[in-house]
């Protein structure tokens, strides 16, 4: 009897100790985030979705309905919690994010970007459509609605001349368009009706105006929809910054029909300088090359039907993928429409057919050299979930894109990406939307960040699927090199969708924060990084001597005695409705001195020595 009395307490003991160890090393490993919003917003008049949700019915489906002479519903009914009842079975079948115009354009586009808008030295943000956030030294954020063209004017919740839905002002950019030193506020339309394709908005003794002086050059096209996507880069080497623009082929084909409009697919503006952007897509046959390699591996869907060219563009991450010197693009396409494209010495763009980036449903882009081997790997969350969605490939061909889950494909080093998602363990996301490769805690390893939902009241003919409270992820890597979600202990939570992404240092004290944006709530959500740093940092901008205008894509090396880094400097981190910071940010782990090298892509080297670290450098080429 004692024996066994002393094994059950052995046992205990031994499990007590193994326990312990567990909350050690999880304690030792953990990120603190902090939801600060109220904090730094300070604004009690923050509209959700949930509130305007419950005071209306699906009013414009079921116009919609009407209008296609078929029996419309009579009520759908929407609880406290957000869940939808009522018949649903004769609602459009197909996506177009209908009706909710009341409730979606007060709450804007879950799309932001961050960025130093005025210069002051602290990170700002810009939340579509027209909401700009002012960061006043890192305490709180001062409010600026920007002024909005008469075709986006709010009358009693609704445009004043068509539905709010049919004009949706999507991701924003801020960079420095003319490099005068001077950043502009840009946005895309996810649908555009009469010609306000590209808003840019400049500034003028501290107040910002709709700047109508940017000539956009769109060949025949006078206006277009579904322009999702839209970043900056420097295609020609040459420091000014060209537009890239990310189409919806297929989504809205009834609404495109009706106006006899197509979706371009992907648009390259050249920037010519005095303000003159010319689109010379099709100099290089670019959406031709894609429909050929892209109809064999389309996922057609059940409720979409694609048009000419089939590019669903979801996100973009514009970098140096094969070291020769020139940007390339690494497109987060829906529907089968991912895609690497080579830059070829900024005259032409060719697709790696080499590598399998296209069949899959990809949202969210990021990419960073996790395996240390000098070339850049390349994440993509995707949709998961355990109950399968059946869609039609091209051909006929039944497939299913539910259950592929995110994508982490590493380099070999030699041209080659190897998809290692189930093996590093970030297969399993949720249903994924922006992402972002970050060191939250400097330690000198990335953790990858991912926003998750699906926001079904804006789409009826998909009530019943089950993500779209789907939690945030961060996915922290273990000494083994497998990753493991960390986001509910880490205190990065919410009780629904979220789509936008932004990395920012708030505060400008070295641990990175975030920026989330959701179509549930009008502003954005801030969290706070509140964990104790396991190393040191720096952050680089890279400017012009001249003008200070902040250089695109100049690549940033830091070198210590035990580990190298590397990354491009301007909009790195673009994502799925999201641009980030042109500064770079690097933990170091416990690197104390550090060797910098900064190459502008016209040939520009600037290399710093032994630098001291936790501080910010601007590097002047």
């Amino acid at each position: 009897m004692p024996i066994k009395k002393y094994s059950l307490f052995l046992f205990a003991l031994l499990f007590l100790i193994f326990l312990l160890s567990i909350f050690l090393d999880n304690n030792e490993k953990n990120i603190l985030f902090e939801d600060k919003s109220k904090v730094f917003l300070q604004n009690d008049n923050n509209l959700s979705r949930e509130e305007c949700l419950r005071k209306l019915r699906l009013r414009d489906s079921i116009e919609r309905v009407r209008a296609n002479s078929i029996v419309p519903v009579a009520e759908l009914a929407i609880d406290n919690e957000g869940n939808i009842s009522g018949d649903f079975s004769n609602l459009p079948k197909f996506q177009f994010f209908s009706s909710l115009g009341d409730c979606v354009f007060p709450l804007g586009t879950p799309a932001l970007a961050v960025g130093d808008v005025n210069k002051d030295g602290y990170p700002d943000i810009v939340k579509a459509p027209n909401l700009l956030y002012l960061n006043r030294y890192g305490e709180k954020f001062e409010l600026i609605e920007l002024p909005l063209p008469k075709v986006f004017s709010e009358d009693e919740g609704r445009l004043s001349t068509i539905p709010v839905i049919e004009s949706w002002p999507s991701t924003p950019v801020i960079s420095d368009l003319d490099q005068d030193g001077s950043n502009e506020i840009f946005f895309t339309n996810r649908i555009s009706v009469g010609g306000q394709e590209i808003l840019v908005y400049s500034q003028s003794d501290g107040n910002w105006y709709l700047d109508k002086s940017y000539n956009f050059n769109f060949g025949e096209l006078s206006h277009f929809p579904n322009a999702q996507t839209i970043t900056v880069f420097d295609f020609n080497n040459d420091r000014l910054p060209d537009i890239l623009l990310g189409f919806l082929g297929g989504q809205n084909f009834l609404y495109n029909k009706e106006r006899g409009l197509t979706s371009p697919g992907l648009m390259l503006l050249l920037n010519k300088g005095d303000k003159n952007f010319v689109d010379i897509t099709d100099s290089f046959n670019l959406n031709v090359k894609l429909n050929d390699i892209l109809k064999d591996n389309l996922y057609v869907g059940s409720r979409t039907t694609f048009t000419d060219p089939i590019m669903f563009v979801n996100g973009f991450s514009t970098n140096d993928y094969n070291n020769d010197g020139f940007i390339d693009i690494f497109v987060a396409g829906d529907y089968g429409t991912g895609v690497l494209l080579y830059n070829v010495e900024g005259r032409d763009l060719i697709i790696d057919a080499k590598n399998k980036f296209f069949g899959h449903s990809l949202m969210g882009p990021a990419s960073s050299d996790i395996n240390d081997d000098g070339v850049l790997d390349i994440y993509a969350s995707q949709i998961y979930q355990k109950i399968s969605t059946p869609f039609v490939c091209a051909g006929g061909r039944l497939g299913c894109d539910s259950k592929l889950g995110n994508n982490l494909w590493v380099s070999d080093g030699k041209g080659g990406w190897e998809d290692r998602s189930i093996e590093l363990g970030v297969r399993e996301g949720g249903w994924g939307w922006g992402s972002a490769f970050v060191d939250f805690d400097n330690d000198g390893e990335v953790e990858i960040v991912q926003m998750n939902g699906q926001v079904l009241e804006l789409s009826p003919a998909e009530i019943g699927w089950t993500h779209r409270r789907d939690p945030m992820t961060l996915f922290h890597r273990s000494d083994k090199g497998r990753y493991h979600d960390i986001a509910f202990e880490s205190g990065l939570y919410l009780p629904f969708s979220t789509s936008g992404l932004g990395i920012i240092d708030i505060n400008l004290d070295g641990l990175v924060d975030i920026v989330v944006a959701s179509g549930y709530e009008r502003e954005p959500r801030i969290f706070l990084n509140k964990s104790k740093s396991k190393g040191n940092f720096i952050t680089i901008n890279v400017a012009d001597k001249d003008t200070l205008a902040n250089i695109t894509n100049a690549k940033i090396e830091i070198i210590g005695k035990n580990k190298k880094w590397f990354a491009f400097s301007g909009n790195s981190s673009q994502s799925h409705f999201s641009n980030s910071d042109t500064l770079v940010r690097f933990g170091i782990g416990e690197e104390d001195k550090v060797d910098i090298i900064v190459k502008s892509l016209d040939g520009k080297i600037k290399v710093l020595k032994n630098e001291s670290v936790n501080r910010s450098l601007v590097v002047l080429l």
